[in-house]
């Protein structure tokens, strides 16, 4: 299994991981599991493929759809890189890159990036308002 990984592991940090290891083993021996993940991460590839295609479009700056589809898969695996505090800017920066490598000027591309920001910040903040708003008429009644 996973107990070469202990040998190469400071001590500290192997004495944590020997107790999630049984748990890493089941998980990985349930392939109804595996498959849902895999599915749901697909899904949310594609999703988040259609929403910048979407905002390119509507930038009437339309690109191909798996293009898309590729450099927000490169972004989700970029932004796992601990680059900056939170991952500040590292989607955005290479984002302009990429999306220059196929030919679309970087002022569209901010501008796509920064729209899906402030959407999303909207959508949280409706999320957030609206379960106060639940939350506090539970309280009171």
């Amino acid at each position: 299994g996973f107990g070469f990984l202990l040998k190469f592991a400071p001590k500290r940090l192997g004495s944590k991981f020997k107790d999630h290891i049984p748990n890493i083993l089941k998980f990985v021996k349930r392939k109804d599991i595996i498959l849902l993940t895999i599915l749901t991460i697909s899904i949310r590839w594609l999703l988040k493929g259609l929403y910048i295609f979407l905002l390119f479009k509507s930038l009437n700056y339309p690109i191909p759809f798996l293009y898309a589809i590729a450099v927000e898969s490169v972004l989700v695996f970029a932004s796992l890189a601990p680059f900056t505090i939170g991952g500040l800017g590292v989607k955005e920066s290479l984002s302009v890159f990429l999306f220059s490598q196929l030919g679309v000027p970087s002022q569209i591309t901010i501008g796509v990036y920064l729209l899906a920001l402030v959407f999303t910040y909207a959508f949280a903040l409706t999320m957030v308002a609206t379960y106060n708003e639940k939350h506090l008429e539970e309280k009171l009644w």
